[in-house]
């Protein structure tokens, strides 16, 4: 029997890296020495090598994988059996999955789960269209290839289970089910026939899971979770995610019906219904998932700057009998005058605040089988709890400081429930642009209360940074006892003017120097953006006092911007005007002055468009900004 070790060749295959394991399969990526491209090799176990019928469900899946023609699906370049091993050589997929961008985020934004979800549903019509069924879609079968100079691609993987419509046999015992429990349909709980909509059913799950941080049913239990799927309700998604509209728990109800004729007619139906419900456009193949920077690894992984498809294998279950049955600003500074000539009260100076960026237990009568549990050592079982804080509100959902104002220190903290005396977090950090791996920054001892303990950290980000905190026996373990999340801090340079200058009682000209704080890295392309103004006025006879405009024009008010200098290493300043005859009415004037934020290129900003190039912005208003693309709004 060949050797499984890094530098071992099979059916022309060098082993460079085994990148995930378990009790079915093990996965490396390797080297075609043929093709000169690197390859995920997934290798059916040695120790099962004389068990038949995993040898079938082994080959089904590069069966099930191949036969099927869509760009979502991994692409399978060849398999067979070699020195005694059966193999399958798929795409290598460098970027992660959803389930571990979840756990390293949180509940993700509407768009990115919308992102994710379409694609996969695509993936899943084309092979129900060739008659196929997946049976395992979670997240963790969600994979996005990441690749510099390449948008991100989105593919459903983990085919293993996959079962013909019409076949009428298969690879599991009667009275067993495949499938992971927390996505897994009703029908497939019952062990009765299935189709395409049972895998809507995991798809709205999964959706459900990405969207709220957790799937729709959870149970201590087995049993308890196979009932729950079998009579219990969902619970409304708007529940857990509030921000979202209540037309998404109706789509999800649907998708997740316990009869499968109330689901709906195919995955993209429910892919489609979810975007509409969730305020987005039908779903249209490309542009793919937006790339994201490399995550920031856990103590096990750190370092590495790719993820391949590591394999997420099913829980068989041997289902029970009898089954059981259901009982009886405007970012920018701004000046108002009165038409008098005498200025108004000046409203409060706004900083610019732009930013771009299963485990189944044992039960009674329940027993777990085939189940891969890839990803960090069992020492790194238990999660830690994490959370970021600033100053100023969030944004959409994320948090972000000021550069270089007494808004630039957020808080990253966690209750910790079960701790010792002793123990110690160490708090690291990865900063943009993410190329270096991350490093410790802060420690603390514990001082538990009760059992229970808190840590904190001050942080002073300079740009984007992403944090993570490890949990250790004492101050010379090396080893983590638990590995909290990751969070990110983004950061906004801060935004300042001077007074305008030169308001006649007939006709007004009025300027004002807009000054800009960032750090000295991020400069330079912060000069090089265009600034957008905007101005707004309202007219009253007399003089009474005119309200404040409601919305401020892109362009209005003869604006213009006159230069832009470097005053210091860290400073610079635009220099805008505006125009305007407002006759003997009396008035209130305002502008505004922003910069769309490009996080991607120098780490300031805030994820998402906040409207920095509309054609008209509310006023007052208090966040401007760009999605990282850096492409006009």
């Amino acid at each position: 029997m060949v050797s499984l070790a890094a530098g071992s060749r099979i059916a022309g295959y060098r082993l460079e890296e085994r990148i995930g394991q378990g009790g079915m399969a093990v996965v490396f990526r390797a080297r075609d020495e043929r093709l000169n491209r690197t390859v995920a090799l997934k290798l059916l176990a040695p120790a099962l090598a004389g068990n038949r019928e995993l040898q079938q469900r082994f080959i089904s899946e590069s069966r099930a994988a191949a036969a099927i023609d869509d760009p979502h699906i991994v692409p399978v370049f060849s398999a067979g059996e070699a020195d005694g091993l059966l193999f399958i050589a798929m795409r290598y997929v460098a970027g992660g999955d959803a389930q571990s961008l979840l756990n390293r985020e949180g509940p993700l934004p509407a768009e990115r789960v919308a992102a994710i979800v379409s694609p996969v549903a695509s993936a899943l019509d084309a092979a129900h269209r060739a008659g196929l069924v997946h049976r395992d879609v979670k997240p963790s079968n969600m994979l996005m290839d990441v690749l510099p100079g390449r948008p991100a691609h989105v593919y459903l993987s983990d085919f293993g289970v996959s079962k013909s419509v019409a076949a009428t046999s298969g690879l599991t015992a009667a009275g067993a089910i495949l499938g992971t429990l927390a996505y897994m349909s009703p029908e497939q709980v019952r062990s009765d026939p299935v189709d395409g909509r049972s895998d809507q059913y995991a798809l709205a799950c999964s959706a459900y899971e990405l969207l709220a941080g957790a799937p729709p049913f959870q149970r201590d239990e087995p049993a308890a979770l196979m009932y729950a799927h079998l009579f219990d309700d969902p619970p409304p998604l708007t529940a857990r995610r509030p921000d979202l509209a209540p037309a998404a728990d109706d789509v999800l109800a649907k998708a997740l019906a316990k009869a499968t004729d109330d689901r709906y007619a195919s995955c993209g139906e429910f892919a489609d219904a979810l975007r509409g419900a969730l305020g987005l456009p039908p779903y249209r193949p490309g542009p793919p998932l937006p790339a994201a920077a490399p995550p920031l690894a856990d103590a096990a992984t750190r370092g590495a700057e790719a993820r391949a498809e590591t394999p997420h294998p099913p829980t068989e279950v041997a289902v029970p009998a009898p089954v059981p049955t259901a009982p009886g600003a405007v970012t920018g500074p701004g000046q108002r005058r009165t038409g008098d000539g005498a200025p108004g009260r000046r409203r409060p100076r706004l900083r610019r605040r732009v930013v771009v960026g299963a485990c189944v237990a044992a039960a009674a009568g329940l027993t777990a089988g085939l189940l891969l549990v890839p990803g960090p050592p069992a020492a790194l079982a238990a999660t830690l709890p994490i959370s970021v804080k600033s100053e100023v509100p969030p944004v959409t959902g994320d948090v972000y400081v000021v550069y270089d104002t007494v808004d630039q220190n957020a808080e990253v903290s966690g209750k910790i429930p079960v701790a010792a005396n002793g123990e110690v977090a160490r708090l690291y950090a990865q900063r943009f642009p993410f190329t270096a791996a991350p490093t410790e920054v802060n420690s603390v001892a514990l001082r538990p209360t009760g059992g229970k303990a808190t840590y904190k950290f001050k942080v002073t980000p300079t740009l984007e940074t992403r944090y993570q905190v490890e949990l250790f026996r004492n101050g010379t373990s090396s080893a983590p006892i638990a590995v909290s999340g990751v969070k990110t801090v983004y950061v906004s340079v801060n935004e300042d003017a001077g007074p305008t200058q030169g308001c006649r009682a007939a006709a007004c000209y009025e300027s004002a120097e807009v000054t800009y704080t960032a750090p000295p890295s991020a400069l330079k392309t912060e000069m090089s953006k265009k600034p957008f103004v905007y101005f707004g006025i309202n007219l009253l006879p007399g003089k009474k006092n005119p309200p404040n405009p409601k919305w401020l024009l892109l362009g209005t008010g003869h604006s213009a911007v006159m230069g832009t200098q470097q005053t210091s290493a860290t400073v610079f300043q635009i220099l805008v005007s505006f125009s305007f005859a407002p006759g003997n009415e009396s008035f209130e004037a305002a502008y505004g002055v922003c910069i769309k934020e490009t996080l991607a290129t120098d780490g300031i900003g805030l994820p998402g468009h906040h409207g920095c190039g509309n054609q008209r912005i509310p006023y007052p208003t208090g966040y401007l900004g760009l999605a990282p693309s850096g492409q006009p709004g």
